[in-house]
Parts: structure tokens; sequence; C-alpha cells
């Protein structure tokens, strides 16, 4: 029995499935399965039900899977514990951050983050909402700065604070055809050019036109942001970006902002933390307050695209 068997336990019985629990720990699938045949062979034990689609723990395998992330997290107390010379905070700071936040919006809290703990080797990782909010689970990342849609809250099982609200405008091509004060039935007609599945004003404008009971079609996903206004305006669907960053996009003479009183695109920004880093809660309240001052100052210029 080792630790990474244990890690291959607990991300199957939080994710759900094989398949899942694989992409968390940037593992195939076999290798996976083979860690959790070892862990059974260890404990002399059945711990996933194989009859069922996805598996499913069976009662020794939740029992094991508690005993698991009790281990697991003795084990970063420990690493966090020991790792450096008292009043001194040395080692690595997993920071993930969603793709599109602004630079200005990163570089001052990380520049301040390496003034305070000059010891601290800051690792950068950046992903999607959902996958950034498993890796804090899994505690592969000490801290997580992502976006949901407006409503959306975080799952249970992670620590979460709101960092604030920030809007978005929504573009076209006038060539495009898009009334220029557009109702929400309006946008329903037209495809959109988008970021892919994850962002959180995608998914806020998918759940609105869904729950409207509207039709709702991206024609091209694309995760660049020169890219997608290029696109938007040679007239491939609607899309949509920071105001500020409109204002420097190279294509802003080709775009029509559309007035869309009854429908303002709209995400919340969070910061997600892991909860047994001990050692690196100095440096992440650190992170936090100088985010939220920014934030403060300007929740227009949180977004590059």
């Amino acid at each position: 029995m080792n630790l990474r068997d244990l890690e291959a336990l607990v991300a199957v019985v939080e994710t759900g499935s094989i398949v899942s629990a694989s992409r968390r720990l940037n593992l195939t699938q076999p290798a996976l399965t083979r860690r959790i045949q070892l862990l059974e062979e260890a404990v002399g034990a059945r711990l996933l039900d194989r009859a069922t689609k996805p598996h499913k723990a069976t009662e020794q395998g939740i029992k094991a899977y508690e005993h698991a992330k009790g281990i697991l997290a003795s084990v970063r107390r420990l690493r966090s514990e020991v790792a450096s010379p008292a009043g001194e905070i040395r080692g690595e700071f997993n920071l993930g951050i969603m793709p599109h936040l602004s630079d200005a919006f990163i570089e001052r809290p990380i520049s301040h983050l390496k003034e305070t703990f000059p010891h601290l080797k800051i690792r950068l990782t950046s992903d999607w909402s959902p996958a950034l909010q498993d890796k804090v689970a899994a505690g592969q990342l000490d801290l997580a700065i992502y976006c949901l849609a407006d409503g959306d809250t975080p799952p249970k099982g992670i620590s979460a604070v709101e960092i604030c609200r920030t809007e978005v405008v929504l573009v076209a091509s006038p060539g495009l055809g898009v009334p220029k004060n557009a109702t929400i039935a309006d946008l329903s007609r037209f495809p959109w050019v988008l970021n892919g599945d994850g962002c959180g004003f995608r998914n806020y404008i998918a759940h609105t036109l869904q729950n409207a009971r509207l039709p709702f079609e991206v024609a091209i996903e694309i995760s660049s942001s020169e890219m997608k206004m290029s696109l938007v305006a040679a007239g491939h669907g609607i899309g949509m970006i920071a105001p500020d960053a409109l204002a420097e996009c190279r294509w802003k003479d080709q775009l029509t902002i559309l007035d869309t009183p009854n429908f303002r695109p709209a995400v919340r920004i969070w910061a997600s933390s892991n909860p047994d880093t001990l050692k690196l809660i100095s440096p992440i309240d650190a992170f936090l307050n100088c985010i939220r001052s920014l934030a403060g100052e300007d929740a227009t210029n949180i977004l590059a695209a």
C-alpha cells in the first residue's frame, strides 16, 4: 500500500468515475485501475463495485475512502510543518487561474507575493473552473482563482470566497443582422463564437437561454481572444468581451456592441484554497488581500477577453 494508491481511490470516489479520476491525477485509465487493484490486494477487500457503470464504492470502499482522506491530509500537514525553518516559508505555492484573466489583475498579486515571501516558488496552472475546483479538492492546488456564472456557487467540500462580480459586453458584426437592441429571443436566433465548455460566461449564456427554453448554438469554440474577435468581426457569430479588452481590440471598428437591457452577462470571481496547506495560510491571505484590493479599484479590468 502506498500514498498514490490511496490518492487513486479518493479521486475515483470524489469524481464518480475512473475517467474523471484519471484526468484529475493525469494518469491513464489502466494505470489508475492498477493502483486501485493494488490497494484492494493490500487491504484484502473489494473497494469498487465493477458491476456498476460508472464504478461505485462498496461499503468497504467508502470506509477505505474516509481513512484515505485522513491519511493524505495528515501527510500534507506533516510536509507543511517540517518543510522549512520556523518563520521562513519555503517550498512551492501552486496557484491555478482561469484563462483570460487580465495580466494586470494577476501580475500585481504575484509580485506582492514574491516580495513578501521571497523564498516561495510559485507554480502557475491555467485551466477552466471545474478543473481548478477538482485540483483544489485533490490537493494539487493551494489556491485557485476562477469564475462561475452569476447565481452559481462552488461545490461543497472546498473552501471558497467570492472576490467580485464583473460583466462583459456582447458584440457582433453588423453584417450578421443581430438587432442592436436585442432581446434574449433575438440572441437565440444567431450562432455564437465562444470559449470552450467550462467558461463561466459561456455557462451563464447557456443557462439563461436554456431556462427560457430558447435554442443555444455555438458555431465556433476557441480560446484565443484575438482570433475569437476576428471570427466575430467576420460574421461567424455573436461574441463577448470585457469592456477594457474591447477598447484595445484591433477589430473594434468592425464590431457593434449589442444593447441588451434585459440580459447582462455576468460572472462572479471566486477563490478556493486547500485547507490542508497550513504552511501557506499567510501567502494565501496575502494574495487574496491584494486581489480583493485590485477588484475594489476597478472590477471592469479583471478580464482580458
